[in-house]
């Protein structure tokens, strides 16, 4: 087959097309990366993406035989509806289906499409906060995705195979707060978002790229300095500022509450599984002190005594390869569809 695949973010759309000849490791032919709010549907971001490769090599752009997009949203009956960060209006697969004449179209969330990748990932190839682990083959994996916001999915596993994935919105759950200062930060961002008085602050607010910026520009305030800067990966580029150094510390600390309480409710006893380019970015700047940051990750997880025997053994790792895992999400969804 030949398969169109997306991963269509809040920031950036990045699109490819693979050969996946039978019983064999899939081709990439073609890639392109986009800014998604550049275009005002999903059907102008695949007509210019067709029409680039194909002027690029004849012939590319034929025969395609489908399309699976992994979108930062929730999707409910192949129909995308509403995010926050991306300005599209609703679509369906139906609708691109037809439009380009592909076999089939199918849209899934993003991070349910790395849920189906979940067997491409390879332990080499994953930070681990807890090294010494050993996950139960037949446990729950949860999946946590990073970027512009943050989503999650679980995977349930039988025969040490993936039997259903599902797909959740786990970033919009509330912040806790175990600490003055994190009240203080939800303060902040209420004020600052003009928040209704009653509305919580969610996960996906602090624990993504935007939400760094917020952290630091809070923890700038507490020490009556300037902002480094106003866009995440110049934040982070500026890792031995003390500013910054405070800043990824609050912000791993929040990130460390929030996972505590997604791993609560879902127990994920198979291992959780980060794949954020953007945390990558964030341990690189805190390399002086990243081992700190993990190490105090575990032990506050642990703390959690009603379920330290059953987290304790919990896989928590990093993965270093998150472009590449949502694309081969996407073409296991791709195999599923064609059967």
């Amino acid at each position: 087959m030949k398969i169109l695949t997306g991963d269509i973010g809040g920031t950036n759309a990045r699109l490819s097309i693979f050969k996946t000849p039978a019983g064999q490791a899939p081709t990439p032919l073609a890639h392109r990366r986009y800014k998604t709010n550049d275009f005002d549907s999903p059907i102008a971001l695949v007509a210019l993406f067709l029409k680039e490769i194909e002027a690029a090599e004849p012939g590319s752009s034929k025969e395609i035989d489908g399309l699976v997009f992994a979108v930062g949203g929730p999707v409910l009956d192949n129909r995308f509806s509403v995010s926050m960060n991306i300005t599209w209006p609703a679509f369906t697969g139906e609708e691109l289906k037809t439009h380009f004449g592909f076999k089939f179209a199918r849209l899934v969330n993003d991070v349910e499409a790395l849920g189906y990748s979940t067997e491409f990932i390879q332990k080499e190839k994953v930070i681990s906060f807890n090294p010494k682990a050993q996950p139960y083959p037949n446990g729950n994996v949860l999946i946590m995705g990073i970027g512009t916001g943050l989503g999650t999915c679980l995977v349930i596993k039988e025969n040490g195979k993936t039997l259903k994935v599902m797909a959740s919105e786990g970033g919009y759950i509330p912040v806790p707060c175990t600490e003055d200062r994190d009240y203080d930060l939800q303060a902040f961002i209420r004020e600052k978002l003009n928040y209704q008085p009653n509305r919580f602050v969610e996960i996906t607010v602090i624990c993504s790229g935007p939400g760094l910026v917020l952290v630091h520009e809070f923890v700038c305030k507490r020490m009556n300095k300037e902002m480094v800067s106003s866009a995440p990966e110049e934040i982070l580029l500026q890792k031995s500022d003390e500013r910054v150094k405070e800043t990824i510390k609050f912000w791993f600390h929040t990130f460390r509450l929030s996972i505590c309480n997604l791993m609560t409710i879902t127990l994920p006893t198979g291992g959780l599984f980060i794949v954020s380019g953007f945390l990558l970015s964030v341990l690189e700047a805190a390399s002086e002190y990243k081992n700190e940051l993990l190490d105090d990750f575990m032990a506050k997880l642990l703390l959690r005594e009603h379920i330290l025997p059953i987290l304790e053994t919990a896989l928590v790792g990093v993965s270093l390869e998150p472009e590449a895992l949502t694309h081969l999400g996407c073409l296991k969804v791709a195999e599923l569809s064609s059967c």
